[in-house]
This record gives C-alpha cells, structure tokens and sequence, in this order.
C-alpha cells in the first residue's frame, strides 16, 4: 500500500508538482479520447459480426493502442482494420477516425506473439468467450463492477504471450478511468515513486490495478488514467532530473571499463599446440588481426589440427578463464538454443529464458551487462539459418526487437552498441562492441561449409587451420623429425629415442593424408597407444588405425579405401588381415586386398 506518511509518498507529492508544471494534459486527453473512439468502435462492431474474438483480433487492438516511434503508422492501422472484414459503414468510419494521433502506449512490436489458447492452433470455445467478455466492456452496464467482472473473465482465458503489458492497454482505452496501463515502463514508474513491486502477470491484473487508483487518489490525478500513465512514464525521461540521487539510473555507459577488451589484451599463443613456424606465424597473425578488426572468428581445417584447444586459448589469454563458455553445436539447434524463448517455471508460467548467446550478456537476473565470450565447437553440425536467423542482424551490429516479452512485460531487445547510454534492464541484452564469438568447422564433410548463406558467412573471418607439409622426396628420416617435433610438445619437450615409431607412424600419416586429410590430434591418439603398448611389448599399428584413423575416412569411396588400406599393408610389419576384415565391416563396401582379385 502506498504510505501517505512516508518519505516516498512526500518525493511523489513533488514529483507530481513538477509534472503538472509541463501542462501536459490537453494534447494527451486530445490523443487518448480519440484512441477510445476507435477502439470501442471497432470492437462494438466485431462483438457485433461474429461470435469470436481469435488471435488477428486481438493483434490488430493490441497496435490500434500503440503509439511510439516503432509503432505502425496511421496508413498501415487503417490496413489492419481492413483486414478485418467488418461490415463496410464500420470499416469507413473506422479507417476515416485513425490520425497520428490514434495510440500512445508501449513499446510496440512488428509481430507480438498473441495467441488465444496456443501458437500452433486454434481454440473457438475460448475466443468466443473472449467474445463474450468484450461484449460485456462495451454494452451499456449498471455498475463498475460488471466491466471488472468481465476483465476478472478474461484473467481466465488461457492465452500464450500475453500479459498485462500486451493487454491492459486496450481495457484502458475501452474504460479509461476504469482500467490503468499495467506494462514495463509504467511499472517502473510505480516502483520509483512507491518501492511496490508490481506484477506483470495478467491473472494479477486486477490486484495490481488497486494499487494505481490508489496512487491516483493520493497524488489527486484526474479519474482519466492516462494522466497517471504518463506521469509513470515522465519520471524516468524529462521528469529524471527531479527523481534525485537516490533513483539513480544505471546505464550500461557506467560497465564500460569492464566490458572493454582493449586490443593490446588480445593473445594468440599455441600453448602445448604444434605447428610448422610459417604454418604458426599465418594463424597468429590472422585470427589478431581480425579480433582486432571487430569480426568473429571461424577456424576451419580438417579434424584433429586443435582447433578448439586453439580456441579455447585464445579466449581464455585475452579475457580470461571465466570469461567465457563452450558449446557444442546440433543439428537440433534453432533459435531456441541460441536467443531463447518462453519456458515454464515451477510456478507453471511461462518466462523467456536466453538461449547460449544471448546468455552471455547478462550476468545476473537484475540484467547487469557481461561480456563473455563465446566458442561454438563443430558450427558445421547446425542448421546455420535455422539456428541464427534473427542473430543476423545483431552480428552485424543492428538492434533487434524479439517477439518474447521480458520480466517487466516488455519485449526483450538486443542493443547494439551505440545505445549504450540506455538503462540497464533484465529485457535488454547489451552487446558490447568487444565481444567475440569464435568457432570451429571440420571441412572433413564439405557440404557443410557451401550450405551456409552468405547474409551468416559474411559475418565471420574464415581462417584455415590445416596439416603441415609432408616432405616430397618420401624421406623417411624427415617424416621421423616431423613427428617428433609434435612428440616434443605432447611430452612438454621430452622425446623418447625410438627413431623406428616416428618414421612408421609419419608414413601412415602420410598414406593416409593422400585420401582424407587428418589432423595431429588423431595422430597423437595413434602415437599414445602404441607407446603404451611398447611398454607392454605388445606395439602394433593394426588397434589404433581401427580405433583413430578407420571414423576418419567415412564418406571415401571404394577405391580409395583399397588404395590407403594397400599403402599400410606396405608400411606396417606383421599380419594386417583384420585391417581388412574390419574396414569391410566398418565401411560396409566389399574392399578387394589384391588388385588382381
């Protein structure tokens, strides 16, 4: 309740005096009644047409009510009521009362997500009893008490997407001193000047509603709502100066040392990684400079070259060990995964929960801005379009506008960052303009890597990441020094002196990188086996080829699995027959041993 002794109240008494100073009021009433007209007319003559009231109804009130510069235009609300199909008299002097000045509340949304039932099909019983209770708001009544009665009604109808924020905009224009707006920005107003928290759900509507007379009584508003409402809303822009230190705003111009990544930080180290200095110098060079440029960076090459440990270091030097998350791509993953969207909460309502992206810029629920960095392992394995449709934009450093509302009832946005000085709010996801997001893409299955569209392709840096050049002369003691400069690193500098392991693992790499390209990690897997197996004088080659290399060659055709299973019966020592016998099974393709077979 709001406490007429307190120090709150007496800070509202004199916001309320400064308000009134602006002499606000007649262009607002002129704006307000003529909303009222049309949405009562219009609705007077839909619960008069037909017998429910569906999801394309209830859209087309919820953007005759809305007014700001997202809104629709006046031409584009005249289509909608058109679209209606309501009997033509209606129609006209419907479309001939909308002006500029029809609508004034809300943060409005191209395509809310309004639904009467459920977002995959339709309920008739429940909207012809939405039918019947807006029938009720606009019949002639004896008392305030049957249009609460109504709207008590309609807090019963299960509805997906919709809470006050969406829907108490077209009670108010409906029953202006009957009804407040109950949305974001006038919540926030009745917290500042009263310390209430109030609910942004509709089944707490009515309960909330009470509060807002309340107010309006106290601070002695006119009965007209709007005057309150725009008040709510005054306090947190023109009314700032007034609301005193104590309401400070927090804007995301205050986080800016903790989300900038200067470009001196930026760190590209191989760190228990081997590659060939030239192949190194290429790879530093090119992911530092596009870090450096703004862009996303996209490591691809074949399996087993350590892409992800690359990128996993890169992360972890320039911003830190907890600064940033990795996630394994899906061919299951739509915007869902990486947005967000609605999720039922224990308390069986339904909340927008951020998918792996957008979570990487809040760091708490009060929405504290975050910079976290983001790797994206195996990006080939999603459905790119499907899965970062409406992040196009935000990659390219637009502002986007989600069809989810947030915890305020306002809908969730994605700030780019040159709104920085904007209010920080759990509905917005601020990205700063340092933060990254890095990748890898096995090109083992290339069809992924031409399935991806341009509009996402042009978003990132490509930068290869491949094997190192294999000697041309078939040197086998080149091929042994090879290996052993990538033993050194996975020993952390110690090489074991067995000269004959480097040379006949070398050559199998070589074989095999003649076919299918594979990265030292695959080979390191080979190298580790059989030294194990050395030291329990069991060494052979045929275990760790079935185990490391065979899921590596998926997708060869029949003459080129002969042809690399033929250059390994002539580079392994000792009985290879289960070689064959397995990569008949594994590949499922009748391999012939001998050419002459």
């Amino acid at each position: 309740m709001f406490d007429s002794k307190g120090e709150l109240y007496h800070h509202a008494l004199f916001l309320a005096d400064r308000y009134r100073e602006q002499d606000l009021w007649p262009s607002l009433r002129a704006s307000a009644e003529q909303t009222t007209r049309v949405l009562r007319r219009t609705v007077e003559s839909l619960v008069s047409d037909r017998d429910r009231i569906g999801d394309q109804e209830l859209k087309i009130l919820y953007h005759l009510c809305q007014g700001t510069d997202s809104s629709r235009s006046a031409e584009e609300k005249r289509e909608l009521v058109r679209q209606l199909g309501l009997p033509e008299n209606d129609t006209e002097a419907i479309v001939e009362a909308i002006d500029d000045s029809v609508g004034s509340v809300g943060q409005s949304m191209r395509e809310p997500p309004i639904h009467v039932g459920g977002k995959e099909e339709t309920f008739p019983e429940l909207e012809r009893e939405l039918q019947d209770c807006f029938s009720r708001i606009v019949a002639d009544y004896e008392s305030d008490s049957d249009l609460i009665n109504a709207v008590r009604d309609i807090q019963e109808i299960d509805f997906f997407g919709v809470q006050s924020g969406r829907i108490s905009p077209i009670f108010h224009y409906l029953a202006p001193e009957l009804f407040p707006v109950i949305n974001g920005r006038s919540r926030e107003g009745m917290e500042i000047i009263t310390g209430e928290t109030v609910s942004r759900y509709l089944t707490d509507y009515l309960d909330e509603r009470k509060l807002y007379e309340e107010v309006r009584e106290s601070l002695s508003f006119r009965k007209h709502f709007r005057e309150l409402d725009y008040f709510l809303h005054w306090i947190q822009s023109d009314g700032e100066t007034w609301v005193g230190q104590e309401q400070e705003i927090t804007r995301y111009t205050d986080f800016t040392e903790e989300l900038t990544v200067p470009t001196e930080t930026i760190s590209v180290e191989k760190d228990g990684l081997y590659f060939p200095d030239r192949n190194w110098e290429r790879i530093r060079s090119r992911v530092t400079q596009a870090l450096a440029a703004g862009n996303h960076v996209l490591l691809f090459g074949p399996p087993g070259t350590g892409k992800t440990k690359l990128a996993r270091q890169v992360c972890k030097a320039t911003i830190g060990p907890e600064q940033f998350e990795l996630v394994t791509a899906s061919a299951d993953w739509s915007t869902f995964d990486t947005v967000g969207g609605y999720q039922t909460t224990a308390e069986n309502k339904l909340e927008f929960q951020p998918g792996v992206v957008l979570d990487r810029f809040q760091r708490d629920t009060d929405g504290t801005p975050a910079n976290e960095w983001l790797i994206i392992d195996e990006l080939n394995r999603a459905d790119i379009d499907k899965a970062f449709g409406s992040l196009f934009s935000a990659l390219t450093g637009e502002s986007v506008t989600l069809p989810f509302d947030g915890q305020n009832g306002d809908p969730i946005e994605i700030l780019d960052a040159s709104r920085s000085d904007e209010q920080v709010k759990p509905d917005k996801f601020f990205i700063p303009e340092d933060w990254r997001m890095l990748a890898t893409m096995n090109t083992l299955d290339k069809t992924s890597l031409y399935e991806m569209s341009y509009a996402f392709m042009r978003r990132w840096a490509f930068i290869p990441v491949g094997i190192p050049e294999f000697p041309e002369d078939d040197d086998g003691e080149k091929l042994a020094d090879l290996v052993k400069e990538y033993v050194a690193v996975w020993n952390d500098g110690d090489v074991p002196d067995d000269d004959v392991d480097y040379e006949t693992i070398g050559r199998l790499w070589q074989a095999v990188n003649e076919a299918q390209p594979i990265g030292p990690a695959i080979v390191e897997d080979v190298y580790e086996h059989v030294a194990v197996a050395a030291e329990n004088n069991d060494r052979g080659y045929v275990s760790p080829i079935i185990m490391y290399v065979f899921p590596q060659l998926e997708g060869l055709r029949r003459d080129e699995l002969e042809q690399i299973l033929r250059e390994l019966d002539t580079i392994i020592e000792g009985e290879t027959n289960e070689l064959w016998t397995v990569a008949r099974d594994f590949f499922q393709v009748n391999l012939q041993r001998d050419t002459g077979e």
